[in-house]
């Protein structure tokens, strides 16, 4: 048996389920007609989870409830890792094959796909967290790492999640394996950075200095307050703010006297030019109190009906646009930090 899989739910997990409003009445008669049971639409709904719970289960009953409960997944934010030395391609691709063999063998799904200049590796796994109700517990999940090579190296792209994390890390010892000489990798981290001012700086840089675009608004700011040693009891580590004018608000501008930094924002912006429509962005410090891990998301981009005037609606960004808006991301992100890790904001 796979470890963290979840094989067993008890008879009350099960009534709590169908009873649930998610778990529709179309649900609960399809379970019941898989049986050979017709139920009656007057038939309490309670009755009918309390009759069905104390029945025998197995894996697929509980796989068809847990499927009800399914939910659309928001897409990853994207981090980054920058390779360099001296390595071939066809190294590298053999390597991420023996890694996507060994993942397998584990029983998640991995499995390498080419491209011209582009290679990705495809994982398929469970994510468990035993944390959520019986039937959200194990949640299915596809994830793709691409590694697109340059002359000296590679850039990896890989989402946010401590699973995808530990296979980006083990691509990296691969890696250093076949690399000739001169490997190591960069990611955004400003780690060595003490004063708080800059780290906000470096957030509120990246959102003015986007190549093509420019800054509209910040409508999310996440913060973090790190404890000192000499600090009382009573302490307040993380704070946010939503709404318009956020960036020039009073009440920013207090937190930060307090301590607090940005680690997180959520603005929007417009393509250089009059008139355009307005795009949403994201970046992060997935570990604020390292100030590292750091990732990014473009959420997509609301139409403009009319000057000034943009449908409520956001729609997603296409694969190539979305792609081209992260690299500008990418882009900013990375001259701001260096900037600062140079010569400070």
């Amino acid at each position: 048996m796979k470890s963290g899989a979840l094989y067993f739910v008890s008879d009350k997990a099960i009534h709590d389920a169908l009873v649930q409003h998610k778990f529709t009445k179309a649900h609960v008669k399809d379970i019941f007609l898989e049986r050979g049971i017709i139920v009656s639409s007057d038939t309490p709904r309670e009755d009918m989870a309390l009759y069905f719970s104390l029945l025998n289960h197995d894996y697929y009953d509980h796989q068809k409830i847990a499927e009800a409960f399914s939910v659309a997944r928001r897409k990853e934010k994207t981090s980054v890792t920058t390779v360099q030395g001296i390595m071939s391609r066809e190294n590298i691709d053999d390597q991420l094959i023996r890694l996507c063999e060994a993942i397998s063998s584990k029983g998640d799904v991995a499995k390498v796909v080419n491209h011209k200049g582009l290679t990705e590796v495809v994982l398929i796994y469970q994510d468990v967290n035993f944390n959520r109700t019986d039937f959200k517990q194990v949640e299915n999940r596809e994830s793709i790492i691409s590694v697109e090579f340059g002359e000296n190296g590679f850039v990896m792209r890989w989402p946010d999640h401590p699973y995808v994390k530990d296979i980006k890390n083990r691509v990296l010892s691969l890696a250093e394996e076949v690399c000739e000489d001169g490997f190591e990798f960069h990611e955004i981290n400003l780690s060595s950075v003490s004063d708080s001012n800059d780290v906000s700086s470096f957030f509120q840089r990246i959102m003015k200095e986007m190549d093509g675009f420019n800054f509209s608004d910040l409508i999310d700011v996440y913060l973090f307050n790190p404890r000192s040693q000499d600090e009382e009891e009573v302490h307040i580590d993380k704070g946010s703010l939503k709404g318009k004018g956020v960036l020039v608000s009073k009440e920013l501008s207090d937190l930060k006297e307090r301590g607090f930094f940005i680690c997180r924002v959520i603005w929007q912006a417009k393509k250089t030019g009059a008139r355009g429509d307005l795009y949403q962005f994201e970046a992060k410090f997935s570990n604020p109190e390292l100030k590292s891990d750091f990732s990014y998301a473009v959420h997509g981009f609301y139409k403009e009906k009319s000057l000034g005037v943009y449908a409520k609606t956001r729609v997603p960004c296409s694969s190539s646009e979305e792609r081209i808006l992260g690299r500008i991301l990418e882009h900013a992100a990375n001259k701001v930090a260096e900037s600062i890790l140079t010569t400070g904001a």
